[in-house]
Formats: structure tokens, C-alpha cells, sequence
């Protein structure tokens, strides 16, 4: 069994329109609700071998502030330009190619995509992954080289507003 962590990257801010898209912080809701969402992913048991992570800087925050709430040195992440711009279709190409060894695996990264990608992969409708949601779904395969369409089974989908 493989098990896949889809995490929107959190609110960015705006404030500064003479920053390129990729080098966008986080706003200040961004910064609050991230390490809220990695509290109840500890809370809820949740762990994943290697977090990857979009290479925009809001995406990074957000990552860095989601392993330091679920307790940070037992969480590697991997920064990769590739999932900056990747299609649903390339990020499964990423995932079959992820070592075996590894079970559970956290991805950070933008709408529309991640929204795409978790219906593809998963067998719960979602309309749109707001930011900072993780959407958590089980695959049942022993490789990740097997991660197929239809993939597995949505079992957690949790939003920052869910919390309230």
C-alpha cells in the first residue's frame, strides 16, 4: 500500500506586484493556517517519507512550516523545479518513478493542478483543492512504478477551514 499527501501550497500574498509568480511569499493567513495543517496531520497520524515540494516560494514556506508543526527532523523535503509546471499527467510519471522503498509521499503544489491530480488519482469528486487542503489518498499497489488511473481511495480531505 502507497499512500500520497496532495497539499495546496497556502495563501500567498499579492502585496508586492513586481514579484514573478514563482517568487510569491506567503500572506500572513498563509503563514497561520500551514503549521495549523500540519498540527492535524501529527494529530491524525499522518507521516509520509518525503515531502516534495514546488520550487516557488510560497510552496517552500508553506512545506517548511508543515513539517515544523508535525515535529520537522523525522521530514525530509526535496525541493523540485519540475513541479512548478507539471500537468496531472507528468506528476504521475513522477510518482512511478519515486523508490519503492519509500510508502508515503506529501507533494506540495499549485492549483489547477493538484485539483486535477486528485481526481485522477483519487475516488472523491473534488471540485477545487483550496489553499493549504491536503487531500490524502491510499493506493493499493506495493510500487510506485504501478500508481496507475484509477488509482485509490480518498480518505482523508482536509481544509484550513475545517479547523474553525
Amino acid at each position: 500500500m502507497k499512500t500520497v499527501h496532495l497539499i495546496r501550497h497556502a495563501k500567498s500574498s499579492h502585496d508586492d506586484p513586481s514579484l514573478r509568480d514563482q517568487d510569491r511569499p506567503l500572506s500572513a493567513r498563509g503563514r497561520r493556517d500551514a503549521p495549523v495543517m500540519g498540527a492535524r496531520m501529527h494529530d491524525a497520524g499522518l507521516r509520509f517519507d518525503v515531502l516534495y515540494s514546488s520550487p516557488a516560494t510560497r510552496a517552500v514556506e508553506t512545506a517548511t512550516l508543515l513539517v515544523a508543526a508535525m515535529g520537522g527532523a523525522e521530514h525530509q523535503i526535496t525541493v523540485v523545479d519540475e513541479l512548478y509546471h507539471a500537468d496531472k499527467h507528468e506528476l504521475v510519471a513522477f510518482l512511478r518513478q519515486r523508490p519503492a522503498n519509500l510508502t508515503s509521499i506529501g507533494l506540495v503544489l499549485h492549483n489547477p493542478t493538484i485539483t486535477s491530480l486528485a481526481n485522477l488519482l483519487g475516488d472523491l469528486e473534488v471540485e477545487n483543492v483550496p489553499t493549504c487542503a491536503i487531500c490524502s489518498i491510499s493506493i493499493d499497489v506495493g510500487r510506485w512504478a504501478d500508481v496507475g488511473d484509477p488509482a485509490g481511495h480518498t480518505f482523508r480531505f482536509d481544509r484550513p477551514k475545517d479547523a474553525l
